[in-house]
């Protein structure tokens, strides 16, 4: 119900009551995992989720990708660096776009670990890959798959210059 005023001839607000009809909600039958975001196919929805660490610093600027995923943590890594993991839903990122892709660290990895995401980095502390051994989480590092995953960008200096793709 909405209330009204409405005005009589001699100036007084009279109150009204008025019935308001209630907002339709359009229907959703599938919701992504990540987001929560209406998608059309069931498909869409089960999509297996990825997440990159990507570095936050100056000299890694700038960031590629981090606007098309579907969430974001930021955590202090060091020396008053963060890092980012970024947890995508499907393919909202194209080409090798999405970096600069940098180590991994433990409770990014917890974060990731919590999706059950592809988890997509570039080595990591001795910690984080001792638990990335342990983990159920598929570890694509790119120290191990290289070039099938990664690239390595010639305009930028190393180690600023791994980036990746969905795909």
């Amino acid at each position: 119900y909405a209330l009204t005023l409405s005005l009589t001839g001699q100036g007084d607000f009279i109150p009204e009551e008025v019935a308001v009809a209630p907002k339709a909600e359009p229907i959703c039958n599938f919701r992504r995992r990540a987001d929560g975001v209406c998608v059309e196919k069931l498909e869409q929805a089960e999509t297996r989720l990825t997440a990159v660490m990507i570095e936050n610093s100056a000299d890694a600027w700038p960031l590629s990708g981090l606007s098309a995923a579907s969430i974001v943590y930021e955590a202090p890594v060091e020396a008053g660096i963060t890092r980012f993991l970024a947890i995508f839903g499907s393919d909202e990122a194209d080409d090798f776009n999405i970096g600069p892709v940098r180590s991994a660290r433990p409770y990014l990895v917890d974060w990731a670990e919590e999706f059950g995401t592809v988890l997509a980095h570039v080595g990591g502390s001795e910690a984080a890959l001792e638990q990335l051994k342990q983990s159920k989480i598929f570890n694509l590092d790119e120290f191990k798959y290289g070039g099938k995953y990664f690239i390595r960008t010639k305009n930028r200096f190393a180690p600023h210059n791994t980036f990746t793709s969905l795909e």
